[in-house]
């Protein structure tokens, strides 16, 4: 399959931007949260770890855990380091849809044993089977989760996948929450330059990345952001929904 030129330049942009831009016009969004940079309160459970072969024959090595923030539901990743162990900068990678099936969790297992396709969102907290639409389950081995990171496990950075896991049921807040544990993750990464993340995501991922960034505060901010037809402002999508469509 030809690659997509528009994609790859994109991805190359953001890559460059880790080394050059400024994060400084997000400072709007910044101002609205105060946390602390210091990653107390993260609990990390490794869960797996294994290795892949990408498309230039290198082997690169991953480790799968579950992040645990107060009471909040966990949140699951794979973090891929460079080869070389140095330190680096590093994106997160945010996949708010695909479904994982090594979580500790019987939903993901049930979801798993559902295959690949549409089926009833039957974890979705107002689920009804007369009127809810089908939502599509993307089973996502760990290979091909690590592999979403090739980009920037090519240029020397480290990666860190975080999973939405949207099938679960959990609301928006919840997607926030797991981009929020995923940058305490990487400020608590000894290997991990602080000054050069960048985070990636798309759609419905472009609210967790936005939100996540609003809430954590400045000592958060990344210094690139890429993010593909996101969702930004939830205020006017729930007015565009609740009051525009009607009266058309």
């Amino acid at each position: 399959m030809r690659p997509n030129i528009s994609v790859l330049i994109l991805n190359l942009v953001f890559v460059l931007g880790l080394c050059a831009c400024d994060s400084s016009g997000f400072s709007l969004l910044a101002s609205v949260g105060t946390e602390p940079v210091s990653p107390t309160g993260l609990q990390k459970s490794s869960l797996l770890t294994g290795s892949y072969v990408d498309t230039n024959s290198v082997t690169r090595n991953y480790e799968s855990f579950k992040l645990q923030h107060g009471t909040d539901a966990p949140t699951y990743v794979q973090w891929i380091p460079n080869t070389t162990a140095t330190t680096a900068g590093a994106v997160l990678v945010f996949l708010p849809y695909e479904g994982i099936n090594w979580s500790d969790l019987v939903t993901d297992a049930i979801w798993d044993a559902k295959g690949s396709g549409p089926h009833p969102d039957v974890d979705e907290p107002t689920y009804d089977a007369f009127s809810s639409a089908d939502i599509t389950y993307i089973p996502m081995t760990p290979t091909a989760g690590a592999q979403q990171g090739f980009a920037y496990s090519f240029n020397g950075l480290h990666v860190l996948v975080v999973y939405g896991r949207f099938y679960t049921g959990q609301n928006a807040q919840n997607d926030i929450e797991d981009v929020k544990n995923g940058l305490r993750f990487l400020r608590d990464q000894a290997l991990v330059d602080k000054t050069k993340i960048g985070i990636y995501s798309t759609g419905w991922g472009g609210a967790g990345v936005f939100y996540s960034i609003a809430q954590l505060g400045a000592s958060y901010m990344p210094k690139a952001i890429s993010t593909f037809y996101p969702v930004s402002d939830f205020k006017k999508w729930i007015d565009y929904i609740s009051v525009t469509v009607p009266s058309e």
